[in-house]
């Protein structure tokens, strides 16, 4: 069949999902690595748990974590039974819902394996939420997630959560605080719940058992991901068999070779936060966690150069501010051996930049979400980058991975050829089911026996059946009958002017043309007038007409010092298009002054 016949649709065939519980997966480090660091915590002290778990100086001193928190796979699993009673002991039953909202930390990572242990469904928030203005959410998640425990940092937040419960028609959970002094015998320590309540005595043999044998259909987690139109939190309800599905379709990514030390910055409310996490378990290999909600930058510079982290996950603005900021000795990346980059749209620019700076390391692209995974297998681990097969110098996701099928489709849902862009559609296990409460249920469709996902991504396929997706839906904008996508036009100017960019489209509001497409510089440096008009007329000869821009600026001119990141280090766009629009009202600027498109 010619290539200009092939359709965009694979299947990726069969997966061996035969484990089908979270804690038969997470065992699989315990019993080859009980003595190894299970999780290493750079901001917590070594004594920060000492009335739990003994401090083996020797292990600290041995992985060069002397002034950090290091759990052993044994210490953590000690500790997490005795959690596991003293929840039994308080009436806690098997399959009911905990809501996570703390930092990152060791007691995060000793309720990930207890929720494995007792197969609860664990919820997380960011603990932003439990600020006192933000009251009408705090009601409407306990409403929605009826929740049987609460587990919060300190006690004020404590109050919080019993202030947003009056007037509901809900029990009150049981409340735990990871420190604090219970004061009016509502909300107990985590410390009291681990020494006291677990004191009754367990059978430890017998809840392992049914740790191992779990219900493929139950909901294994819930995580929040962007709100809906009327603005509305989606939850995501992940199954058992989603999880295992991901566990055992991503394997091909951590191995005993590159899991040593997993750097992990995401908050424990990001699906990647406990994903990597169990992934890294599974293995035997020690995650290390950093504070704080987002991506620090601060914080990866030091677990690289004074903790030898050996897995780095990556966004592309975070690879640009990297390359900045790291000393010029390369011997001090050299422990890196793998780079995720994801999150965002990469570029060639970008990868090969993310390789320079990590030479030792195998970079690769990983595409995930909220609501699944597992759907693609990076296979160009071999392949030089300049053979990467590129389009319009953006990278490739890879090849459908075994267990996932996905099509790309037009706006009618019909199939269509290979090279040609169009909305991704994927089939697979570990997609949710739905969201919760029902929410954006068009999201699903129904195609026979066949429920297909929309992921809001556009996408192309190549005759080898590689997916590359160009960027979110909501980010193309049609002119002249054509799509654009943003990401194409960053790559293009990225790759000539080797210089971070990000585009916006913008509509002024007095005028009635189509949105025109602003390239903002993170600086013009050494650039002229005369470079600026070059760089629009190679994205003419590059991609033609419909992609003609309506001007470039700098981040100096439009009065910002960087480029807005939310806390994933992904660069907010409608932050930056009010900048720009706030730029060209009144002011001229390169763009009105010269045409940029052709005659």
């Amino acid at each position: 069949m010619a290539t200009d016949e092939l359709l965009s649709e694979v299947d990726g065939g069969h997966l061996a999902n035969e484990t089908k519980s979270i804690f038969a997966h997470i065992e699989r480090g315990l019993q080859s690595h009980p003595h190894s660091p299970a999780v290493i915590c750079m901001h917590q002290p070594s004594y920060h748990l000492a009335a739990l778990v003994a401090v083996d100086d020797k292990l600290q001193h041995e992985n060069g974590f002397k002034d950090c928190l290091v759990l052993t796979y044994s210490q953590l699993h000690q500790v997490a039974l005795r959690l596991s009673a003293g929840l039994l002991a308080k009436g806690l039953k098997p399959g009911s819902t905990v809501l996570i909202a703390i930092e990152n930390g060791a007691e995060w990572a000793i309720l990930i394996w207890c929720c494995a242990i007792l197969r609860l469904t664990c919820a997380a928030l960011a603990p932003s939420v439990l600020d006192e203005s933000r009251r009408l959410e705090q009601r409407r998640y306990l409403s929605a997630l009826k929740p049987s425990v609460v587990i919060v940092d300190d006690m004020a937040k404590a109050d919080v959560f019993d202030r947003a419960l009056q007037g509901l028609d809900l029990e009150r959970p049981l409340c735990i605080s990871l420190t604090g002094v219970k004061t009016d015998g509502r909300t107990l320590t985590l410390q009291e719940m681990i020494i006291e309540i677990h004191s009754r005595g367990y059978d430890e043999e017998a809840l392992l058992l049914d740790a191992r044998k779990d219900d493929p259909e139950r909901i294994h987690s819930v995580l929040f991901t962007s709100g809906t139109s009327a603005g509305e939190p989606k939850g995501c309800l992940l199954r058992v068999a989603g999880m295992t599905h991901i566990l055992e379709s991503q394997a091909w990514f951590l191995d005993p070779e590159n899991c040593g030390l997993v750097l992990q910055q995401a908050h424990n409310a990001r699906a990647i936060a406990e994903r990597h996490l169990l992934q890294t378990w599974q293995v035997g290999g020690a995650v290390v966690l950093s504070t704080g909600q987002s991506f620090a930058i601060a914080h990866t510079i030091e677990a690289i150069v004074k903790h030898h982290v050996t897995f780095l996950v990556l966004s592309p603005p975070m690879v640009h501010a990297l390359a900045q900021m790291l000393a010029d000795d390369p011997s001090s990346r050299d422990c890196v051996r793998s780079v995720q980059v994801g999150g965002d749209a990469v570029t060639k620019e970008v990868l090969t930049k993310c390789a320079g700076l990590f030479p030792n390391a195998k970079v690769f692209i990983n595409h995930g979400m909220s609501e699944g995974g597992g759907f693609f297998q990076w296979p160009f681990f071999q392949t030089p980058i300049r053979e990467i097969p590129w389009v319009v110098g953006l990278s490739p996701t890879g090849h459908v991975a075994a267990g996932a099928r996905v099509r790309i489709g037009d706006e009618q849902r019909k199939l269509v050829r290979r090279g040609e862009a169009g909305q991704l559609h994927v089939c697979c296990d570990s997609i949710i089911p739905y969201y919760l409460g029902g929410v954006d249920a068009a999201s699903f469709l129904q195609d026979g026996d066949t429920c297909w996902f929309d992921t809001s991504d556009i996408a192309t396929m190549d005759s080898e059946g590689v997916v590359c997706i160009l960027g979110r839906a909501k980010d193309a904008v049609k002119r002249d009958g054509k799509v654009m996508m943003t990401a194409v036009l960053e790559s293009c100017i990225e790759s000539y002017a080797g210089i971070q960019v990000s585009v916006v489209s913008v509509t002024i509001p007095r005028s009635m043309h189509d949105p025109k497409p602003y390239a903002v510089l993170a600086t013009f440096g050494d650039l002229k007038e005369y470079d600026l008009y070059e760089i629009s007329q190679h994205v003419l000869q590059t991609l033609g007409d419909s992609y003609a821009l309506g001007g470039v600026v700098s981040l100096e001119q439009i009065g910002l010092i960087e480029f807005p990141i939310n806390a994933t280090h992904k660069v907010l766009k409608w932050k930056l298009r009010q900048a720009v629009i706030g730029f060209l009202d009144g002011k001229e600027m390169y763009g009105q002054s010269h045409r940029t498109s052709r005659e």
